[in-house]
């Protein structure tokens, strides 16, 4: 077992691994991602990962684009409505 961990520390030391810790930012997209997905089933896995990595973003304010899954979305507009978001559609 120690050694399991000497490689694995060893591989995040050189930064070949990342190691998420629960209640972590990058967690909570995770976590986001699978609520949005078990909302919505017509939202794809890839676009409940970035829908979720901009809501949790606090540095992005607007989302632009032509995907219309996204946009029809009711589960997305209510997740983005209440952090002050805003998902435009690109004509």
């Amino acid at each position: 077992m120690t050694d399991a961990l000497r490689y694995l520390s060893d591989r995040e030391v050189q930064g070949n691994l990342v190691l998420f810790g629960l209640g972590e930012a990058n967690t909570e997209v995770f976590e986001l991602a699978a609520k949005i997905r078990k909302e919505d089933k017509f939202i794809s896995p890839a676009d409940a990962l970035i829908v979720a990595s901009f809501l949790e973003d606090p540095q992005s304010d607007i989302l632009y684009t032509t995907d219309g899954a996204i946009i029809r979305s009711r589960t997305i507009d209510e997740l983005a409505k209440e952090r002050g978001k805003n998902i435009h559609e690109l004509a």
